[in-house]
């Protein structure tokens, strides 16, 4: 029987499991979790923020799906190292853990700030459920919430705060919010919507100081010296990938842990995936990858010899009513044009980035419907050049002619 050590809790941990249970009936797997929770969605921690769903809810179903998949988990369990002669974990307990195949599934953690007064009661990130418990602790109507980042995480959490009737200023760094998810004419088309909302935006602003306020708990200090009072300050700027353990493990680490195409790590017996997995020089932190690798990863561990594609990349969200889907490129790079359509009337807008006729990215902002559509063009390499009259008015005529099977010419 098989002996499977999963080391993590969440998207990549549970999808290789699954996996694993499509190949192995019998063997035996058991995962370990630093944290006190079974499996939750952290993309749903943002609306048990704004009050849309309640915490019992984030568990629905997994104790079960835990059972069919004869998963036995182990939680508040932190492994403290990878013993290098046998082929066990050991926790900061003690308690040691053989496996015949492991998988660090350790994600990633909001990177530091050097920023005094960062330890400040009231001063958070948002990565886990204890994080987003601690910050609707401290939402109440009318207070003032100072988030510290304007990429996705930052405006997410401003909706959510902004729905509980809390005052919000975004600090960015930036001279544009979601710099790294859109181009300037999408993110512009954002920030109008995040104005209306009534959220301050503070764009090349930094915060260089926390301290204790007079008139509220907190003051963040901007480098102008203007101080901000707040009851409220979540910082939302980046994460960093959780290697510390393969590192201390003599793992090969680079930003995360290296991995080749079968997801395996510098050990045979060992894989790694998710937003601590390193591959081709690159750490993806987009949960559907985290997904895809934790399924191809949990196939190789019972026995498959499936390869991992760096995917293309693909978020999709809504912000302040408005949809946007980034895939592959935002930007082109030399050599690359771009094609844009914009409808200011209607919040619309279309960017398709193309290289010697085949697509590399595209950028939509008020109408998605199509983007399944788009990101499997850009996946399989299909020639569009000549079928951009259609590509850039989201036509019937682009689906029916992909589905067919033709390619568009």
């Amino acid at each position: 029987m098989t002996r499977y050590l999963i080391i993590g809790n969440s998207a990549a941990g549970l999808s290789a499991a699954r996996a694993i249970r499509t190949k192995d009936t019998r063997g035996k797997i058991t995962l370990l979790s630093d944290e006190p929770y079974p499996y939750y969605s952290r993309l749903a921690l943002t609306y048990l923020i704004a009050g849309k769903i309640q915490k019992e809810t984030l568990f629905t179903g997994v104790k079960d799906l835990y059972r069919k998949l004869g998963l036995t988990s182990k939680l508040r369990t932190r492994v403290d190292r990878i013993s290098p002669d046998t082929d066990e974990v050991v926790t900061s307990s003690g308690r040691r853990f053989v496996f015949d195949r492991l998988l660090l599934a350790t994600g990633a953690s909001p990177t530091a700030m050097p920023i005094p007064g960062s330890t400040l009661p009231g001063v958070c990130s948002l990565r886990t459920l204890r994080d987003a418990e601690t910050i609707v602790r401290r939402v109440g109507v009318g207070r003032h919430a100072v988030i510290l980042g304007g990429g996705l995480v930052g405006l997410q959490t401003a909706q959510a705060l902004c729905y509980r009737g809390m005052r919000v200023t975004l600090v960015v760094s930036s001279d544009r919010i979601l710099s790294r998810n859109l181009d300037r004419t999408g993110s512009d088309l954002i920030a109008r919507a995040v104005g209306r909302s009534g959220i301050t935006v503070l764009l090349n602003s930094q915060a260089v100081e926390f301290s204790r306020g007079r008139r509220t708990p907190l003051s963040v200090v901007l480098e102008n010296g203007n101080p901000l009072q707040a009851h409220l300050v979540v910082l939302a700027k980046s994460v960093t990938p959780n290697i510390g353990l393969a590192a201390k493990s003599a793992l090969s680490v680079h930003d995360g842990i290296v991995v080749n195409e079968t997801l395996q790590t510098s050990r045979e017996q060992v894989f790694a995936a998710g937003d601590v997995a390193e591959f081709q020089e690159r750490v993806n932190f987009i949960w559907p990858n985290a997904i895809e690798q934790g399924r191809l990863a949990g196939l190789n561990m019972a026995g498959e010899n499936a390869s991992y594609q760096a995917g293309i990349g693909m978020n999709v969200t809504e912000l302040f009513g408005i949809k946007i889907a980034s895939i592959g490129k935002t930007e082109p790079e030399q050599g690359e044009e771009e094609i844009c359509r914009l409808d200011a009337e209607r919040a619309v807008y279309r960017k398709v980035i193309l290289n010697e006729g085949r697509m590399t990215g595209a950028l939509l902002v008020g109408d998605i419907t199509d983007c399944g559509i788009l990101h499997r063009l850009i996946r399989n390499r299909n020639h569009v050049a000549a079928y951009l009259t259609k590509l850039m008015t989201h036509s019937a005529g682009l689906a029916n002619a992909f589905y067919a099977g033709s390619e568009p010419r």
